[in-house]
C-alpha cells in the first residue's frame, strides 16, 4: 500500500514537473517572439507594448525565462520618453506640450517598475514631473507648484549630473513662472558649462525675463518719483531693458522678437526721458 501511494506521488511529481517544463517553455517562446517583435519594430506603440507585456508577465513578472523580453519592455518606454526629452532640447521649433510631458512621464514610470534601480530613468521621470508642475503652476499662477517643479528640476538635476536637461527647465521656469530672471540666468550657464549651446529660444527666454524685471522696476518707479531711491530704480531698469533690447535683436526674427525690439525700445526711451528730467531737475536745484 505504503509502494502505491509512493508510486503514485512519483507519478503525480512527473506528470506535474512535465507540465510545468511544458508552460515554461511555451511562455519563453512566446516572450521571444514578444521580444522580437518589439526589436523588429513590428511592434512599436508603447501603449500596445506595455498591454502585451502585462498580459505576457501576470503572474510572473520576475521569471528568468522574461529576462529578455523585460529589458525590450523598459527599453522602448525609456526611449519613447526620450525622444520627447531630446525634442525639447534639441528642437526649438517644435512645440512640446502637456500631453508629450505627460506620456513621457507615464513612459517612465513604467519602465521604473521594471528596474527600480535605473537612476537615469529615474532622473528623467522627476524632469518629465518637473516640466508638468511647470506648465500647470504657471498656467494656474501657484507659487507652491511651482517650488514643486524647482524641486523636482533639482532632483533629476543629481540624477543625471551631466545632462543640461534639468538646468533648461529650470531656466524656463524662473522665467515665466517664478520670475527670477537672476537664477534663469545662472541656469542657463550651468547648461552651458555640461555643454549645451544656448539658442533662439533660451534668448528669447532670457530677454523676456529682463523685459519682464525691468517693466516692474519701471512701475515701481513712478510709485516713487521724486523719492531718492526713483533715480536707482530708473537705472536698473534702463540696464535691463538694454540687456532685452540687445538679445532680441540677437534673435530676430525668431518668434515674438521683432515685435518686442519694438516695445523695449519704446519703455526704454520712456526710462531715459524720466532720467533726462530728474537730471534736469537736480541742475535747478543745483546749479
Amino acid at each position: 500500500m505504503i509502494l502505491r501511494t509512493l508510486g503514485l506521488l512519483l507519478i503525480a511529481g512527473l506528470v506535474y514537473a512535465g507540465y510545468l517544463g511544458a508552460a515554461t517553455y511555451a511562455l519563453w517562446k512566446e516572450g521571444q517572439e514578444f521580444e522580437n517583435q518589439i526589436k523588429s519594430e513590428t511592434l512599436t506603440d508603447p501603449d500596445q507594448i506595455w498591454t502585451k507585456w502585462a498580459k505576457l508577465s501576470q503572474g510572473h513578472p520576475s521569471s528568468l525565462v522574461l529576462e529578455g523580453p523585460q529589458r525590450a519592455v523598459q527599453q522602448k518606454l525609456a526611449a519613447a520618453a526620450n525622444t520627447v526629452i531630446v525634442n525639447y532640447r534639441d528642437n526649438e521649433s517644435q512645440i512640446v506640450n502637456e500631453k508629450d510631458w505627460e506620456k513621457a512621464r507615464s513612459c517612465l514610470a513604467l519602465a521604473l517598475t521594471l528596474n527600480p534601480g535605473d537612476e537615469s530613468v529615474r532622473g528623467k521621470l522627476r524632469l518629465a514631473e518637473g516640466h508638468l508642475a511647470r506648465i500647470n503652476g504657471t498656467a494656474r499662477r501657484n507659487t507652491a507648484i511651482l517650488n514643486q517643479a524647482a524641486e523636482k528640476f533639482k532632483e533629476a538635476q543629481q540624477l543625471l549630473p551631466s545632462s543640461p536637461d534639468p538646468q533648461l527647465g529650470l531656466a524656463r521656469l524662473y522665467v515665466y513662472g517664478l520670475r527670477d530672471i537672476d537664477r534663469a540666468d545662472a541656469a542657463l550657464k550651468e547648461a552651458e558649462q555640461l555643454g549645451y549651446r544656448l539658442g533662439n529660444r533660451e534668448k528669447a527666454q532670457l530677454a523676456d525675463g529682463y523685459r519682464d524685471r525691468a517693466d516692474r522696476l519701471w512701475r515701481d518707479a513712478k510709485t516713487i518719483r521724486g523719492l531718492p531711491q526713483e533715480k536707482e530704480q530708473l537705472k536698473n531698469a534702463e540696464e535691463d531693458y538694454a540687456r532685452a533690447l540687445q538679445l532680441y535683436q540677437n534673435i530676430a526674427p525668431f518668434g515674438n522678437a521683432t515685435d518686442n525690439i519694438a516695445r523695449v525700445q519704446a519703455s526704454l526711451e520712456e526710462v531715459t526721458h524720466r532720467q533726462h528730467e530728474l537730471r534736469s531737475w537736480f541742475r535747478k536745484l543745483w546749479p
